[in-house]
């Protein structure tokens, strides 16, 4: 609950930060900002790079080891760094005038940082210590957003938002370092990690090509029609993936060591627990973020960004397909898969991406749909890849989206129905509409025994971590 609760205070804020930034920038500035900050998103896999996702699934953890598997982290970050660095360095040197060589530069920084805090969060989130994890990342998004705001009412263009990035990971980076979470002493010696960070390799060649697709759409757009187009299609890209990717980062943090410590009669029935949470949480939103795409960009950001959400609802649609493949990729890493999700990795991405260059020709409405479509096509052999030989029946998958699908319908079905009978203005074509359907998708949600059996806290058996309940 304390992960959820802090996870929904870090969408708001982040959310509203993005708002008034993109109000004051505009979509040209927006644009440049967003093909630097493509990279920003690398920053987070540094974060949950394999390292922490090998803490997270292996129990407790001999102290050496942990400062092994923290160094091993610090050197990603640092390569990372480097090559961003040097790219923007020769862009300064071949475009001095050029506004990518400068944040290219100041976004590097981030990488470092967002290194040493990977393997602490892991270990910090393994003991049970959520609460205090949630803090500083909360403090920090709020520190990161005020510099955005402040930066761009002075002035600063497209620099607002690439300090916001930095000042979030110095934060945080802070912070955590303030809770005695990182690891010292000496580390393990090789042999005693050499399995781990394989299995660490594994995961983080994932995370690159995977965030390779995610973000190569930004530069794809940018480089075929404007930056300006850029600016409105990332709009309506992180409007779609703020939401997901709180849900999805506060959820994996518990889905990982329930699966690892599932036992084969447990682990089918935690798949099922963990696909309903996503898409109870998930598709009501992106529902209601397609439907009434007008209103809410319209309100939000005003009229000279109503390009993106005549793309919205397809990215949605992308968004709801996504958050149904979430629970197979932590399968992935809790199985101790890693080879076989390299593989099919490089397999996925790539048709991802191919889709988009396939789609130019009908401009950024053809790529969103595209996107759409390749999305949900990789649901099910996501999940055939990832669960096979485990127990888990595509039928687990099917019949665990059941109270999420309903209760997405109702919310749309309510939210056209108000919005169609609402008062005309912004305000009233948004708050009444979403308000309402949020409130049918709850009603639609608890009509289900299981669900309201997990709300309650009354179901036995829940899914626990090394004995607790997660929380």
């Amino acid at each position: 609950m304390i992960s959820l609760t802090g996870t929904a205070f870090r969408a708001c804020v982040q959310i509203s930060a993005n708002i008034v930034t993109a109000r004051i920038l505009g979509p040209d500035a927006y644009g440049v900002a967003a093909v630097v900050l493509a990279l920003a998103v690398l920053v987070e896999p540094v974060r949950t790079n394999g390292f922490a996702s090998v803490v997270l699934r292996s129990g407790d953890l001999a102290a050496p080891v942990l400062v092994a598997l923290h160094r091993m982290s610090a050197r990603l970050g640092w390569v990372l760094a480097a090559a961003v660095g040097c790219t923007g360095g020769v862009l300064l040197i071949a475009v001095p005038h050029g506004p990518y060589g400068p944040l290219l530069v100041v976004i590097a920084i981030a990488f470092p940082l967002a290194g040493r805090v990977a393997v602490p969060v892991a270990s910090l989130v393994r003991r049970q210590q959520v609460g205090r994890v949630v803090a500083v990342e909360s403090v920090a998004v709020v520190l990161g957003a005020v510099t955005a705001i402040t930066l761009a009412a002075a002035g600063a263009g497209p620099f607002a938002m690439i300090a916001q990035v930095v000042v979030l990971w110095a934060a945080t980076a802070t912070g955590i370092a303030a809770l005695r979470g990182t690891p010292t002493g000496r580390a393990a010696p090789w042999a005693a990690v050499r399995s781990m960070t394989g299995a660490a390799r594994d995961l983080s060649l994932v995370q690159v090509v995977s965030l390779a697709a995610r973000t190569g759409d930004r530069v794809l757009v940018a480089a075929v029609f404007s930056p300006a187009v850029a600016g409105l299609w990332v709009q309506a890209m992180q409007l779609m993936t703020l939401p997901l990717d709180q849900i999805g980062a506060a959820v994996q943090r518990v889905a990982v060591p329930a699966f690892t410590a599932a036992g084969p009669d447990g682990v089918r029935r935690r798949y099922r627990r963990i696909v309903q949470t996503v898409t109870l949480m998930a598709w009501p939103v992106l529902a209601l973020l397609g439907a009434l795409a007008g209103p809410v960009v319209g309100l939000l950001f005003g009229a000279a960004w109503a390009g993106s959400a005549e793309i919205l609802p397809f990215l949605a649609a992308a968004g709801g397909a996504q958050a149904l493949g979430f629970a197979a990729v932590w399968y992935f890493v809790a199985s101790g898969r890693s080879g076989r999700q390299v593989r099919w990795a490089f397999v996925s991405q790539p048709v991802l991406l191919g889709a988009l260059v396939v789609a130019l020709p009908w401009g950024v409405h053809g790529m969103a749909a595209a996107y759409a479509v390749v999305c949900a096509g990789l649901v099910v052999p996501s999940f055939l890849v990832a669960t096979r030989g485990s127990g888990i029946r595509l039928r687990d998958l099917g019949s665990s989206a059941v109270p999420g699908a309903l209760a997405a319908a109702a919310a749309v079905l309510v939210a056209l129905a108000v919005r169609s009978a609402a008062p005309s203005g912004a305000v009233a074509a948004v708050f009444l509409p979403a308000g309402t359907g949020m409130v049918a998708a709850v009603l639609v949600a608890a009509a289900f025994p299981a669900v309201r059996a997990v709300a309650t806290g009354l179901r036995p058996g829940g899914v626990t971590v090394e004995g607790g309940t997660a929380r």
